[in-house]
């Protein structure tokens, strides 16, 4: 059902758009609070703040809690793992310890950080789905059901759905290749003499394949928010375009008998609602905001997907050369997991800094074209507080 947001008040209408949000996002949201690195509430489409004691709180305690665990416990055997994974040189060791040390102290800083600090996460989070309600109160941009660009919003939540699902498959994958290592590879490299010993060692493997191959979420939620705004800065540009269309304005002007210059006058509330868009999509791109902060876990992320990828590619001639195949196959998982984010990234980057080229094109087209009508008519944008398209005819 199409919903007329003219029908709802400010409060109705917010919340209206931030369960369409959450909606939208809802498969990394979850995934992500399952390894503790969204420790918020999230229930009847809305994000909530932490609260202590409560079960989003409890998870993140309860994650950090166990990775230091885990961490200790890989640590003090890491000779086990080593030779499991056929490190031997000092280089291999050092580089394998050095990445799963700033791995671990990474992410378990990020619980900590964003469990500290949810309330500036929800204010920014607050910000965000605000200015996309406003932009929504315009029924051509509308990020509701039933709104013209409908499917661009469609399309994001199946991506999203299907990233997470792509990341749960290649933690079951993980897993399987482990376990069949175990019984089909060379027997010397089994080095647990007890059933303690190996349950450990399966716990150890089952949670760090998780808060591995999860953590990929975090790059699907921040992809995510910069799509949201890629998606409106191309509806934008396609909404000025139809706006200053030839084509539109001699087909209205054959059916109503207006004549350019009054099309054009007529367009004007379009192209003003556009204007309106883009500087509210203008905000959520400036500091102190959501995407701002996501911006900040991107570097860092980038940072530790470069490091991984480069490690994983030093450690696969080892693999290659003990024959250990199930090892070089889990490593080139890893590898396409984190290239992906890389790639992502830079895609969807990409994507906004062609959007933004696309507006500024069309609202110098719109310029131009009302400098070729005459000198008699002025085309003007008034930005000191909200974008008013004004048209003046002499």
């Amino acid at each position: 059902m199409d919903l007329d947001f003219k029908d709802l008040d400010k409060s109705a209408s917010f919340s209206f758009v931030q369960a369409r949000l959450v909606e939208i996002g809802i498969w990394p949201i979850r995934m992500l609070q399952t390894i503790g690195l969204f420790p918020l509430k999230v229930s009847n489409g809305r994000i909530y703040p932490t609260k202590i004691f409560t079960p989003e709180f409890n998870l993140t305690i309860i994650v950090i809690t166990l990775k230091v665990a885990f961490d200790s416990y890989y640590f003090y055997n890491l000779s086990y793992f080593n030779k499991v994974s056929h490190l031997k040189r000092p280089t291999e060791i050092f580089a394998n310890s050095g990445f799963a040390i700033s791995v671990s102290a990474s992410s378990n800083l990020l619980r900590l950080l964003l469990l500290l600090k949810s309330e500036n996460f929800i204010a920014n989070w607050t910000k965000f789905y605000k200015n996309i309600s406003i932009i929504s109160e315009s029924p051509n941009l509308s990020i509701c059901k039933g709104g013209k660009y409908e499917r661009f919003f469609e399309q994001l939540r199946r991506e999203n759905r299907n990233g997470c699902i792509i990341i749960i498959g290649e933690c079951l994958y993980m897993a399987l290749a482990i376990t069949a290592r175990r019984f089909l590879e060379k027997q010397g490299t089994v080095v647990w003499t007890n059933a303690l010993s190996v349950v450990l060692f399966y716990m150890s493997i089952i949670f760090w394949l998780c808060t591995t191959f999860f953590y990929g979420a975090i790059g699907i939620f921040i992809n995510y928010c910069i799509k949201i705004i890629a998606v409106y800065l191309s509806a934008i540009s396609k909404e000025l375009q139809e706006a200053i269309g030839l084509a539109k304005l001699s087909r209205a002007k054959a059916e109503t008998g207006f004549s350019q210059k009054q099309e054009l006058v007529y367009n004007s509330l379009k192209i003003e609602d556009c204007l309106k868009a883009f500087l509210l999509i203008e905000e959520l791109s400036m500091a102190s905001n959501l995407l701002n902060a996501a911006g900040v876990i991107m570097v860092l992320d980038t940072m530790t997907a470069s490091v991984c990828v480069l490690l994983y590619a030093f450690l696969n001639f080892n693999w290659i050369v003990a024959e250990s195949w199930v090892m070089v196959g889990g490593s080139f998982t890893i590898m396409t997991v984190f290239s992906s984010r890389l790639y992502f990234y830079s895609e969807n980057a990409n994507k906004m800094d062609e959007g933004v080229k696309d507006v500024l094109h069309q609202l110098v087209c719109i310029a131009k074209r009302f400098s070729n009508l005459g000198s008699d008519l002025i085309f003007k944008i008034d930005t000191k507080s909200v974008a008013k398209v004004c048209f003046v005819v002499y």
